[in-house]
């Protein structure tokens, strides 16, 4: 079972940007970072009847439901809510910038209430 500890917290008021790169370079290679998504209970439209948790909405779906004169007509990756683009960014940024073992070691912690479980 693994065990969580205090954070490191770097101080970035050093003035060295450096610094601070070269801390989350060390930590993301070394797989102790671990993002944090909260979802703060905002609300969107997605159809004229429904309302949903703006964080597991698929805005491609609402836009089509609300505004279909403004889904373009080029590709687009639907069926993916918020949260699922933020993690597929992040993925493919640690990926891009600090390899596949970086990412493998990356942890992932989703706070949302009882009812986006």
């Amino acid at each position: 079972k693994e065990q969580w500890v205090a954070p490191t917290v770097i101080d970035t008021n050093q003035g060295v940007g450096t610094v601070y790169s070269t801390s989350v370079d060390s930590a993301l290679s070394q797989g102790t970072v671990a993002l944090l998504f909260l979802d703060d209970g905002r609300l969107t439209e997605t159809s004229p009847t429904e309302i949903s948790a703006l964080l597991s909405t698929d805005m491609w779906q609402a836009i089509k439901e609300l505004a279909p004169q403004k889904v373009p007509c080029s590709h687009r990756l639907e069926r993916l809510s918020m949260l699922g683009r933020h993690l597929l960014h992040a993925a493919i940024s640690i990926e891009m910038s600090y390899g596949a073992a970086a990412l493998k070691g990356l942890k992932v912690v989703v706070a949302v209430d009882c009812e986006q479980e």
